[in-house]
C-alpha cells in the first residue's frame, strides 16, 4: 500500500495548505498519516475560547479536521507552540523516529518560506530535511513542499517562483473536504476565509516542489507518487 506522511507546524495548516491533496490520496486508497508538531496554544481566537483551554480545543479540531480528509492516523508531538526554532533537535529527532517507523514513500510539509512568514513552519520544514537526510535511502523515497505559486500570491504572503514549482496535483473533486476540514478549525478559522477558499477558480490546484527524491522524476509531474511504482530496491535498499 503507498503511504503519505504529511507534516506541519500547528492544527488547521494540513487544511489550510494540502487539504485537498491528503483527501484526494486518502479516497485513492493510500494510507495518510498526518503528524502535527504543536497544540496550537498560542494560536489566535476567532469565538471565546478560555485560553487554558486552547490547546485541548485545537486538538479535538484537529481530530475532527483530520476526519473530514479521510485521515485516520493523526500523530501529536505537543511540542511548544511558537518555539519550534528553540527545539529543533528534539523536533528533526521526533520526525526521523516517525518516519523510520511510517515509512511512507512520499513525504509532504510546509513551504520553507512558511507561505505566512511564521518561524514554526520554517522550523517544521528544516527539520523535515533533516530527518529526511539521516534516514537510510530506502525510504521514504520524495519529499515535498507544499507552495503557493509567486503568480497568485496575494499581498502578505510568500510565493515561490513559478518555474521552481515541479508539481501541480488537481484537487477540484476534493475541494468540498477541504473546505469542511476548515470549518473544523472553528477556534480559527472565520467565514471569510470558507467563502474565499469556496470561491478560488476551478479546476483547484495545489502546487509543491520535490526537493528531494531518491527515484527518478521527469517535471513537470501532477502526482506526488509519480515514480514510486517503477522504483525497485536493490539488495543495500538503494534504487536499482
Amino acid at each position: 500500500m503507498n503511504q503519505l506522511c504529511a507534516i506541519f507546524a500547528h492544527p488547521d495548516d494540513e487544511s489550510f495548505s494540502a487539504g485537498a491533496t491528503l483527501a484526494r490520496y486518502a479516497a485513492t486508497g493510500v494510507r495518510v498519516t498526518l503528524i502535527t508538531a504543536t497544540s496550537g496554544e498560542a494560536g489566535e481566537v476567532v469565538g471565546t475560547v478560555e485560553p487554558q483551554e486552547l490547546a485541548a480545543r485545537r486538538e479535538r479540531e484537529l481530530q475532527e479536521a483530520a476526519a473530514a480528509l479521510g485521515i485516520r492516523d493523526v500523530r501529536l508531538f505537543r511540542l511548544p507552540d511558537g518555539g519550534l526554532t528553540d527545539r529543533s533537535a528534539d523536533l528533526a529527532m521526533a520526525i526521523a523516529e516517525a518516519l523510520a517507523e511510517i515509512r511512507p514513500q512520499v513525504v509532504l510539509t510546509e513551504d520553507i518560506q512558511g507561505i505566512t512568514g511564521h518561524p514554526d513552519h520554517s522550523a517544521v520544514t528544516r527539520a523535515v530535511l533533516c530527518a529526511f537526510d539521516t534516514l537510510e535511502d530506502s525510504a521514504p523515497l520524495k519529499l515535498y513542499e507544499h507552495v503557493l505559486p509567486q503568480s497568485v500570491a496575494p499581498p502578505g504572503l510568500h510565493g515561490t517562483p513559478d518555474d521552481y514549482i515541479t508539481t501541480v496535483v488537481e484537487v477540484e473533486p476534493w475541494r468540498a473536504q477541504q473546505i469542511a476540514g476548515l470549518r473544523a478549525h472553528r477556534s480559527q478559522v472565520g467565514d471569510d476565509i470558507l467563502e474565499r477558499f469556496a470561491g478560488f477558480p476551478a479546476p483547484l490546484l495545489d502546487h509543491y516542489v520535490c526537493v528531494r527524491t531518491r527515484v527518478p522524476i521527469v517535471i513537470p509531474e501532477d502526482d506526488l507518487f509519480a515514480g514510486v511504482a517503477e522504483w525497485k530496491p536493490t539488495a543495500s535498499g538503494g534504487a536499482a
